[in-house]
């Protein structure tokens, strides 16, 4: 089956390439430790449903596939696969992150830095295997499509992760898969035959705890700044706090960390401090690299 050779791909890719492994500052940790993916289909009605609920900026599979000029343009709907990859960050770095109560450890930080650069490799060892074996396939985030519109994006990976059976959402807009929530994502479409992956939850919200049964608040505990609470996640609060930590990771780290860039209004704006996060609410919580609801008795 194409799936598990696709797999494979990916296990190899977390094992052995060199864009998973960090610089030799930070001991050439690994950054990521498993590599998953599920698979959506263009003409899925929830594409279309995402232009009410995130916005009418929000593109579906067809729309973004008709950005790219190398990709044929004779193509309906339901003939594209959408593939969401989901990312596991590696457990040294669930440690570091776990032990650390007040700030991000600098070893997150520095992996959430180089992630974007593993991401994009990976996906591009993906979209070369289907070109060898005859498929169109594109990187979705290489779209000029593909922008920042507030906090929100007219491509979110975290919707297209939900079309593709990946998992749910959670109280801190994170994103629950059976592998956990603290994963980075990223897709690709292509014209190649996937079955498709089944949507398994009930609801939006169906993998968090807290919507399930009140039972857990860990991440409201765990934010170093008060940004989530029963109401959801106040994103200006954590991208002003987002932005001190880069700022001060960069006046450490400057010289090691990658700048980043994301296109605003048409326009590639390079960001002010290099990406890096924080994501404190990801660590030492039940559903840090599991799915927790699983975990309920029937």
């Amino acid at each position: 089956m194409m799936q598990n050779k696709i797999q494979n791909l990916l296990d190899n890719f977390t094992e052995n390439h060199k864009d998973n492994v960090l610089p030799n500052e930070f001991n050439s940790h690994q950054i990521f430790s498993k590599i998953f993916f599920g698979i959506g289909q263009g003409s899925d009605p929830l594409f279309l449903k995402y232009k009410e609920i995130i916005g009418k900026y929000h593109f579906t599979p067809a729309e973004l596939w008709s950005s790219f000029n190398f990709l044929p343009k004779n193509i309906h709907p339901e003939e594209i696969s959408v593939l969401s990859f989901g990312f596991s960050f590696s457990d040294d770095i669930k440690e570091a992150g776990s032990k650390s109560q007040i700030s991000p450890p600098e070893l997150y930080l520095i992996a959430r830095n180089f992630a974007d650069t593993t991401i994009n490799s990976a996906l591009v060892s993906v979209q070369q295997f289907l070109d060898e074996l005859g498929f169109n396939a594109a990187l979705c985030n290489q779209s000029h499509l593909v922008e920042l519109v507030g906090y929100s994006s007219s491509w979110s990976e975290r919707h297209v992760a939900y079309a593709a059976g990946l998992g749910s959402f959670s109280l801190t807009d994170a994103f629950i898969s059976d592998y956990g929530s603290n994963i980075r994502l990223g897709s690709i479409i292509t014209d190649a035959p996937f079955p498709l992956s089944k949507r398994k939850i009930k609801t939006p919200y169906s993998n968090c705890l807290y919507f399930a049964n009140k039972s857990c608040k860990k991440c409201i505990e765990r934010c170093p700044i008060n940004a989530i609470n029963e109401q959801g996640h106040d994103k200006e609060l954590c991208h002003q706090y987002g932005q001190k930590i880069a700022q001060q990771m960069m006046e450490k780290w400057g010289n090691l960390l990658k700048p980043s860039s994301r296109r605003v209004k048409g326009e590639v704006r390079q960001r002010r401090f290099p990406a890096v996060g924080c994501a404190l609410c990801q660590f030492d919580v039940p559903c840090m690299n599991q799915n927790p609801i699983k975990n309920l008795k029937n």
